[in-house]
């Protein structure tokens, strides 16, 4: 701290030179008393003792009215404190006292802009430039406030001024090209891009934005003209290779469009970030069901940048999208998990494997990731309800309740979650058989969300293992049959109400159904395939299923008993 208390007091004595003195010659009174105050002043502003620092300063104007170093230091504590009026009338003084010193400029500058002056902004670099011409900085800043006052032509003026100082040059004519373009002067614009290309006629970006200024004005056939000329000069230019086949997107032939991609992102020389640039809106644009079409395509897109660039967190992310948005959960999975290797902290990512494992039924897995997740963000509330799921399967009724509960609590700004969580509480409290709970949970869902599919599939299962409101159950049940022909849990439903009103053979015709869809893992589908054999007198079939629930992770002491006797119990 001393060493940098020192070295500041030496800067600012050799900056202000206040103390300049004849060695031979005592100092004066004055002299000792302004050196001091300076020396207070700079040690306050070094323990950060503002207001102190201030006051010191402007003892030291007092009694050196022309002391430009301590207008510039009042200037910047000012502009510390946010009280910008002070601090540009002491970067004006200081300027005024030394014009010829850059740091008090560019200070006068910095809390001119703070207050929004633009017009003193660039009158200040103005008169900087004419003080420091080889100083390039000041040209750009002159022009880029002559720009925000709204004077572009002046800024195109500085900016002419500067390129007879240093030549021409990528900086100085791309920000004349954007000048001329927000004036509508498309063709001094494009000049600026033709006196680029002159300097270097063999660089591709040149000849590539000269393409890009065509493809903004829609002359679609220069703009491919110059696609072409950029990869005579850089064959493997992503951007160039990219662009050249969207002119059959804009010639309204999509289908080629499309083709054309598919070698291009099978390159792996090519750029993934291009790729990934071209693939994403497609991607968002086939899950909002704009490219129902070219499904096919776009699909194969995103395989072949998986498998030209199968680390990158971006394309297994998108890649895991558009198979999940297939509900392809199982083959999306893989790649959300790639990505979520290198991603830990992505909340969305996290949703997305939870769900697929819940989609795939492998409740151990899912009761795994969702403790991993509800310890990542204990704030969110799709741990605790893919923990509640898990627990519901795995029959930990009590376990699930808990946790389903404080998920519907907190997920208040996710409607969908807060139902499903509250229609799972409804299933569990319907195990633990607190039938009020289960109803009250289930009508909570209900007016959240009254036409969810999730909802209605859980509630009507629920009733159907009560046996209360079947005529009720059995409609939501064949509703969801109706719209979601090949779920299992609305044919299960559907069984079980059958059964419930003796109708036995036609009990069995769906809970075998069930079983073809995906039942077969199911232990409430293959306990009531069971019950339903036995009242038909099929006992050895009976015993069969029950044995399957009990090895696809049923584990009532009910279910034990029916495999160990023989016999039915309810």
């Amino acid at each position: 701290m001393l060493m940098k208390y020192q070295s500041v007091v030496l800067f600012f004595l050799l900056v202000g030179n206040i103390w300049a003195q004849d060695p031979d010659q005592r100092p004066e009174e004055s002299t000792i008393l302004i050196e001091k105050l300076f020396v207070d002043a700079t040690k306050e502003k070094i323990l950060q003792n503002y207001d102190e620092a201030i006051e010191k300063y402007l003892g030291v104007l007092q009694e050196d009215p022309t002391n430009a170093v301590a207008c510039y230091e009042l200037s910047k504590l000012y502009e510390q404190q946010k009280d910008l009026n002070k601090a540009i009338l002491k970067a004006e003084q200081a300027v005024t006292l030394s014009p010829q010193t850059k740091l008090f400029g560019e200070q006068y500058a910095r809390v001119l802009d703070k207050a929004g002056d633009n017009k003193k902004t660039a009158e200040l670099y103005a008169k900087l430039v004419k003080q420091y011409p080889s100083e390039t900085t000041f040209y750009h800043k002159w022009a880029y406030y002559l720009t925000k006052d709204n004077k572009a032509d002046q800024a195109i003026k500085v900016y002419q001024t500067l390129e007879k100082e240093i030549g021409v040059s990528e900086p100085v004519s791309m920000r004349k090209y954007q000048l001329y373009m927000g004036l509508g002067k498309s063709k001094k614009a494009k000049q600026e891009l033709e006196k680029l290309l002159e300097s270097k006629p063999n660089d591709g970006t040149y000849r590539l934005n000269i393409a890009n200024y065509y493809a903004s004005e829609n002359d679609f056939e220069q703009a491919n003209e110059w696609y072409k000329k950029t990869l005579e000069v850089e064959p493997n230019n992503p951007d160039a290779n990219v662009a050249l086949v969207k002119y059959f997107l804009q010639s309204g032939d999509t289908l080629r469009y499309l083709e054309a991609l598919i070698p291009i992102f099978a390159d792996h020389k090519q750029s993934v970030s291009a790729k990934l640039s071209t693939l994403e809106p497609l991607a968002i644009g086939l899950i909002e069901g704009k490219y129902k079409s070219y499904s096919k395509q776009i699909y194969q897109l995103g395989e072949n940048v998986i498998a030209t660039h199968p680390e990158d967190t971006k394309a297994n992310l998108i890649q895991g999208e558009l198979l999940y948005n297939n509900k392809s959960y199982k083959e999306a999975l893989p790649y959300y998990e790639k990505a979520l290797s290198k991603d830990k902290n992505n909340n969305i990512l996290w949703q997305r494997v939870l769900a697929c494992y819940e989609a795939k039924k492998d409740y151990n897995v899912l009761e795994k990731q969702a403790n991993e997740m509800m310890e990542l963000f204990p704030s969110q509330p799709y741990g605790y309800y893919y923990l509640g799921v898990a627990q519901v399967h795995k029959n930990n009724y009590k376990d699930a309740v808990e946790n389903l509960e404080y998920a519907s609590e907190i997920a208040v700004t996710d409607i969908q979650v807060q139902a499903q969580s509250f229609a799972y509480l409804g299933k569990a409290h319907t195990y633990l058989k607190s039938y009020k709970k289960a109803k009250e949970a289930f009508e909570e869902a209900l007016i959240r969300v009254p036409n969810n599919n999730a909802v209605r599939e859980v509630y009507a299962n629920s009733l159907a293992v009560q046996g209360i409101d079947l005529d009720d159950a059995l409609k939501m049940a064949e509703e969801g049959i109706l719209q979601f022909p090949n779920n299992v849990v609305h044919h299960t439903t559907k069984g079980i109400i059958l059964y419930k009103k003796a109708e036995y053979k036609k009990a069995a015709q769906i809970l075998n159904k069930a079983y073809n869809l995906g039942g077969s893992q199911m232990p409430q589908t293959l306990e009531f395939a069971g019950d339903t054999a036995f009242q038909l007198d099929q006992i050895e079939q009976a015993v069969d299923y029950w044995q399957q629930a009990l090895d696809n992770g049923g584990n009532s002491t009910i279910l034990r008993r029916k495999i160990e006797t023989r016999q039915l119990y309810e």
